[in-house]
């Protein structure tokens, strides 16, 4: 298996961005499903037929994100940490990544009184993740051509 370091092979590049719009598109997706577009069932308002789905979907995806995010916490954030560059955007990539874990993990445990705290947090790291991914690239690609 190649070693990623700061280089990501193309495979490598297109797993990682296809679970990311995969967990983007379905939390997001869940979101505007479950705020915006309830049925009309036999005892009034329900949940709409997709959202379990996408939960589930969404899950899914969770668990191999986490299974990336381990592997580039090995190969990738140590090696760029001591290459000293992008730095800031890196850090904050850990921690929305990580935020993301707890957040995710909080919403089944937290219990019904955090539940809403912790669902908005995840909402918007996870609204913030793809666009912090897209910053940490582009500065880590301008960081290659300025040394």
């Amino acid at each position: 298996m190649a070693r990623i370091a700061l280089h990501f092979p193309q495979l490598y590049k297109a797993a990682l961005y296809t679970l990311i719009a995969g967990s983007f598109g379905s939390g997001a997706g869940w979101f505007i499903l479950h705020r915006w577009f309830q049925v009309e069932g036999d005892f009034g308002p329900e949940k709409h037929p997709l959202e379990p789905w996408l939960l589930r979907l969404h899950g899914g995806l969770a668990f191999a994100m986490m299974i990336a995010f381990g592997f580039l916490l090995a190969s990738h954030v140590h090696v760029a940490w001591r290459s000293r560059r992008n730095r800031i955007f890196g850090i904050a990539m850990v921690s929305v990544i990580a935020a993301q874990i707890l957040t995710g993990y909080g919403l089944y445990y937290a219990g019904e009184t955090l539940r809403v705290t912790v669902g908005w947090c995840h909402l918007a790291s996870g609204l913030a993740l793809p666009f912090l991914l897209g910053l940490h690239v582009g500065m880590g690609h301008r960081s290659r051509r300025n040394p």
